[in-house]
């Protein structure tokens, strides 16, 4: 298990293999109401002119075999108010289902209850990676800031006592972090993703390179949604929210404020949608405070 997991958490092993999902989408979905609950099902009778073109396949299949680097995905799922049966139905018309149900009905139906369980599920890890991240980062600083202080030519000896003494403590506190908290979460990860991503490993010709290269595949959408988490987790990344459209992003640049632009090289709609409600509230009246707060208001882009 350990071995296993060192191995998922390593970023170098990650630039060595490829992402495919497998399966197909059905839109229109629609919610309907049965015995045992509230599902999550498609309309096929207003689909039969896509099936039969083949235009059912899934936002990620039929491209070949790719390597997988966006987290498009992640976002909308962490972004999406699952309180809201609109914003789902309309999540799983652009994406479809995350594949929480019977493997026979995968893209067919799902139990809305599973699919806002997985939802919450994949929020938690990512907000427990954050409080990681935050505490580490916290672990670092007061160790610089310490060894700072000792190598102060003014200072005391009796402070040079105590500080010793704090430097022990936060060497045993990042000793404990290191190898009890951040392990615990990687073990959890890991069998959160074997036990819901449905993954499977293999070994591929790399066509590019020469060689091969490692091939990580899954049957069900949610298994994306785990592998660009992890993305983000092996690369120590944060998702920052739009202050245009409200939906996280994860930004390209350090000091990236709005979602980036759709095209390289192009201005981010979000910034151009921002800076144009601003100027429509400025004529208005509105202070920049009050139109900070009603720029906030505003509903998320789906």
């Amino acid at each position: 298990m350990e071995d296993k997991i060192k191995i998922l958490m390593n970023e170098k092993f990650e630039n060595r293999m490829i992402f495919r999902v497998t399966g197909a989408k059905y839109p229109l979905y629609k919610t309907e109401t049965r015995k045992d609950g509230i599902y999550l099902t498609t309309q096929w009778e207003q689909n039969y002119d896509l099936r039969k073109k083949g235009q059912l396949l899934h936002p990620f299949e039929g491209k070949g075999l790719l390597q997988m680097k966006g987290t498009q995905l992640l976002q909308n799922i962490l972004s999406l108010n699952i309180n809201d049966d609109s914003k789902i139905l309309e999540f799983c018309d652009k994406w479809g289902l995350l594949g929480c149900g019977i493997p026979e009905k995968y893209g067919i139906e799902e139990k809305l209850d599973d699919f806002e369980e997985a939802v919450i599920n994949i929020r938690k890890f990512y907000e427990d990676y954050r409080t990681l991240a935050i505490k580490e980062e916290s672990l670092k600083r007061q160790l610089e800031q310490t060894n700072k202080k000792l190598e102060s030519i003014s200072i005391q000896e009796y402070e040079k006592f105590d500080l010793k003494k704090k430097l022990k403590n936060l060497e045993n506190d990042i000793w404990r972090f290191n190898n009890e908290s951040k392990f615990i979460f990687a073990s959890r990860f890991w069998e959160e993703m074997n036990n819901k991503a449905h993954f499977s490993f293999s070994l591929v010709p790399d066509n590019i390179n020469g060689g091969f290269i490692y091939q990580l595949e899954s049957s069900i959408l949610l298994g994306m949604a785990y592998y660009q988490l992890h993305g983000i987790i092996t690369k120590r990344q944060e998702l920052k929210e739009c202050p245009a459209c409200h939906n996280l992003f994860v930004p390209t640049v350090a000091d990236a404020i709005f979602c980036p632009p759709d095209i390289p090289g192009t201005q981010s709609l979000c910034r151009e949608a921002y800076n144009a409600q601003k100027i429509r509230l400025r004529k208005k009246g509105y202070t920049e405070e009050e139109i900070t707060e009603r720029i906030k208001s505003y509903r998320k882009r789906t």
